[in-house]
């Protein structure tokens, strides 16, 4: 009866007279856990209590990279609402990224769904936050020319939001000699396919390439996309390397029979496995069907935004998708040319899951509007360039600044609005500087964004 008076209580007064710090505390007495959290008007207060957590960190039971400043105000909170990935009322004031030292001993060039050729070093397994490190992305072979990154050298290691592992900067004072630079591949490491030279990028075109194939596949089924429960990158590499599925359509022909023959398959985990693919059909959102398809630059930002024009949106022109808020003319040109080239293959697959496609009048909140596109933000209509490492992948930064109205340019002139620049920011930097563009870092980035 308390608990329900004080339930009564939330809904009775007004927002104004009850705040977000009220709220944990009634729950508080409901019986919810308790976290760490302060009151508070002054900024200095907000300080004290970052260096007080930061120093504890290491003391609570599980991993912190920061923590949450919110509005108290509930009616204010209302009003400033949130933008398509988060609240506007809220931001989150991080930890410094925990470091640690590492010897490169090997690199191995990782083939992507795209093609593209990543290089990945190895390491001894470090200890860093909890977790056995032996690995971490080094970007692009530019990107290792310019740091000048060599076999046996040793790095900084950062664990960015204590989950993303990456190099940061070579320990030149550390090298005895021994050191040997790192070789470009001129054959893919997985089908002996020669690689293609575009710009900072190196490709596998090998369209039967297995890595392609399988990252391909493990795109298509993750959470993100079909969300297929049990076929996750481990089950796929198994699938094809047994000739099961080479396609997106295979998937939905496998057979009990046939999973029984794999290792670690028995009649249970195999029907488990059939039935989450069934479990697809006619109740996958059309956004996750477009995202699942891997279209170079096609997001699942920009995947929500098609998805609102229906199946006629394979048909769309690039002036047409042009003027979709947040799509440039490298979007709408890649969006188009998997469309030309693909026409039977999306109708089959259209055919065979039956995703639900909404009319546009009814979309729903998981989807993003049209006009999400925050009209207020400086990002909007200008164009930006990105360089350097930031926290998030590349595209999904790219991606996002569309979202926010934003042409991405991949270089500086005096056209640019902005230079967004993270650590290790190289020529685009200086250049940017000589022309007077608005650098941000990214801090900067992350509030203007509302990351």
């Amino acid at each position: 009866m308390n608990d329900i008076k004080k339930t009564d209580s939330i809904e009775s007064n007004n927002n104004q007279e009850i705040g977000f710090y009220e709220i944990l505390r009634i729950l508080e007495t409901f019986g919810f856990n308790k976290l760490a959290y302060l009151e508070s008007k002054r900024l200095k207060d907000i300080q004290n209590e970052y260096e007080k957590i930061l120093k504890a960190r290491d003391s609570y039971p599980f991993m912190l990279d920061g923590f949450v400043i919110v509005l108290n105000d509930l009616t204010l909170q209302e009003k400033l609402g949130f933008t398509q990935k988060a609240p506007r009322f809220a931001c989150a004031y991080k930890f410094p990224a925990s470091e640690a030292v590492v010897q490169i001993l090997s690199v191995t060039p990782q083939v992507g769904r795209s093609g593209i050729i990543t290089p990945v070093a190895n390491f001894t397994p470090t200890p860093l936050d909890g977790a056995n490190i032996a690995r971490a992305t080094l970007h692009n072979y530019k990107e290792i020319e310019r740091k000048d990154i060599r076999l046996g050298d040793f790095c900084l290691l950062v664990r960015s939001g204590d989950v993303i592992p990456k190099i940061t900067k070579v320990l030149t004072s550390r090298r005895n000699g021994s050191e040997v630079p790192i070789q470009k591949p001129t054959h893919c490491p997985v089908c002996a396919h020669e690689l293609s030279f575009e710009d900072i990028f190196i490709y596998c075109t090998n369209p039967n390439c297995d890595a392609i194939i399988k990252t391909k596949l493990t795109h298509f089924a993750s959470k993100k996309c079909l969300n297929i429960d049990g076929l996750g990158e481990s089950i796929i590499a198994l699938l094809v390397d047994k000739g099961y599925i080479k396609e997106f359509k295979d998937i939905f022909s496998l057979r009990l029979d046939a999973l029984l023959e794999l290792e670690g398959f028995k009649e249970k985990k195999a029907q488990n496995l059939l039935d989450s693919i069934e479990s697809i059909v006619a109740k996958t959102p059309f956004w996750r069907f477009i995202h699942a398809l891997g279209i170079l630059h096609i997001g699942e930002v920009a995947s929500k935004k098609l998805a609102q024009f229906g199946d006629g949106v394979f048909d769309m022109n690039v002036d047409s998708l042009c003027k979709i808020e947040g799509f440039g003319e490298q979007m709408a040109s890649s969006f188009c040319d998997f469309c030309t080239h693909n026409r039977e293959f999306i109708a089959e697959l259209m055919d065979i899951i039956k995703p639900v496609i909404e009319s546009k009048s009814v979309v729903s909140q998981d989807s993003i509007s049209q006009d999400s596109a925050p009209q207020d933000s400086i990002f909007n209509g200008k164009t930006c360039v990105i360089t350097g490492t930031f926290s998030k992948d590349r595209e999904e930064l790219k991606e996002i600044l569309e979202s926010f109205g934003a042409k991405v340019s991949s270089s500086v002139s005096k056209k640019t609005d902005f230079l967004l620049a993270g650590s290790n920011a190289g020529s685009k930097l200086q250049k940017a500087t000589e022309l007077g563009i608005k650098i941000l870092d990214e801090t900067e980035v992350k509030n203007l964004l509302n990351l």
